[in-house]
């Protein structure tokens, strides 16, 4: 069973709601219509009442009044007190004598107006004191007032049912007319999953309403942004794919050679020969591991599984020099730190700063110690790592950040040129920046500034 469309559903809302108010409205002036007949009749039966109320015997008339005729409309009736009904002679029907009537004849009630059923006629039927003891009724035929309530009735359920008609009809057209806005984000949509083409973007027109062109633009903002995405990821595997080539293949080289020897004895390598080619195997295995791990973790969300909570700067940054400190035990490092509170991902900030840490130890001169000052600001929390390695030229200094870019005085070291660049992307998923510049004497000065927390 397929689920109704949203223009079905909104246009059975408004028949129905627009139903309600139709039916509510035409039985509010059916009734208000049956009061007014009702009412008229009764002030006519009050008005013809008068006339026979003060006589003594009211049965006893000098001429018959037209009013009471039973050939008109109107039928006449005396009660006793003792609950003994009369009528003229010349009237064949008898009014009905309730308890209400003999009450009021012995003067208990003052009168009584209310709807009774003489043969298969409905009459609406006073009954009021008389002068002399008795109780006097007065009945008026119903048939015309209830035939006129019928006619009245059936024109409007006839309008009500052309209003509805003509309502579901308006409702659909005007439905479908503003629901054109959610047809071209769904054509969009489908054309995105069918084509995977994230440049489609989903038209917004002048007259599209202000909440569907706001659906509009948000959902060509994500296409953007998966774009985006996108393209990052292919650049990664590329930028990767080639960065891989290089161990690959000197790792293939030297692996040929060693088969060759094993498959041609009188070419036996020297031992100082071999001996060098395994270290150079066991020097590319480690740069081609440090390269795939650093890969998967620039292409990873960092963090992804962990919330951002508040957390002492000072504490992360501790951590961080002591990693440090056991990978490369022969550099010093001299920290100065102050407790800050910042709000962020413990782990993911952790490898920032040993990211940055290992990059100073790594261009840092035999004996020279690495520095790192943690301040507050007023609405920051700066960290910097200075080193007194060979520096960065000016140029450079924007570009190292970059994936896989690594200056000339880096590329004898080892490193794959991705530990900044996981720097820069865990920096800015915290809202904050991260840089370069020349530190006076020699050397560069890492920085980032975090922002702090909102109080």
């Amino acid at each position: 069973m397929s689920r109704p469309t949203l223009r079905r559903r909104l246009t059975m809302l408004t028949a129905g709601m627009v139903a309600i108010a139709v039916v509510g409205l035409s039985l509010g002036v059916w009734l208000l219509l049956r009061i007014q007949l009702y009412d008229e009749v009764e002030s006519s039966l009050r008005e013809k009442v008068a006339r026979v109320a003060h006589r003594t015997d009211p049965l006893k008339l000098a001429t018959i009044p037209v009013w009471i005729r039973p050939d008109i409309d109107t039928l006449f009736g005396v009660v006793s007190r003792q609950g003994i009904t009369q009528r003229p002679g010349f009237q064949r029907e008898r009014l009905p004598l309730g308890p209400v009537d003999i009450a009021i004849a012995k003067r208990q009630q003052r009168d009584s107006v209310r709807k009774v059923t003489v043969g298969d006629t409905n009459y609406l039927m006073l009954t009021v004191r008389g002068e002399t003891g008795q109780a006097i009724q007065i009945a008026r035929d119903l048939t015309e007032t209830d035939q006129t309530l019928q006619r009245f009735a059936v024109v409007l359920v006839a309008a009500d049912a052309v209003v509805v008609v003509l309502t579901v009809s308006l409702g659909y057209a005007l439905t479908r007319r503003g629901l054109r806005s959610v047809e071209s984000v769904r054509r969009a949509a489908e054309h995105v999953a069918r084509t995977q083409d994230l440049t489609a973007a989903v038209p917004v027109a002048r007259r599209d309403p202000a909440e569907m062109a706001s659906v509009a633009r948000s959902v060509n903002a994500m296409l953007t942004a998966l774009a985006t995405s996108q393209d990052a990821q292919r650049q990664l595997v590329d930028d990767a794919g080639h960065e891989l080539a290089t161990p690959l293949t000197s790792l293939r080289t030297n692996i040929e050679l060693l088969l060759r020897a094993e498959k041609h004895p009188e070419r036996v390598l020297a031992a100082e020969d071999r001996r060098k080619l395994l270290e150079d195997l066991r020097a590319q295995i480690g740069e081609l591991s440090t390269l795939t791990e650093e890969v998967v973790e620039l292409a990873r969300d960092q963090g992804a599984h962990e919330e951002h909570i508040e957390l002492d700067f000072s504490s992360v940054l501790d951590a961080a020099v002591s990693r440090a400190r056991a990978r490369t035990p022969d550099v010093p490092f001299e920290v100065s730190s102050e407790p800050v509170t910042v709000h962020g991902k413990r782990a993911a900030l952790e490898r920032a700063l040993l990211n940055l840490l290992d990059n100073a130890a790594k261009f840092s001169p035999d004996g020279e110690r690495v520095e790192v000052w943690l301040r507050p600001g007023e609405n920051t929390a700066a960290i910097e790592v200075a080193d007194r390695g060979p520096g960065v030229s000016e140029e450079e200094l924007d570009r190292v950040f970059e994936r896989f870019h690594r200056s000339a005085d880096a590329r004898a070291l080892p490193g794959s040129g991705l530990g900044l660049s996981i720097v820069a992307q865990i920096v800015a998923a915290h809202d904050g920046s991260a840089w370069l510049t020349h530190r006076e004497g020699g050397g560069t000065v890492a920085h980032i500034e975090l922002p702090l927390p909102d109080r």
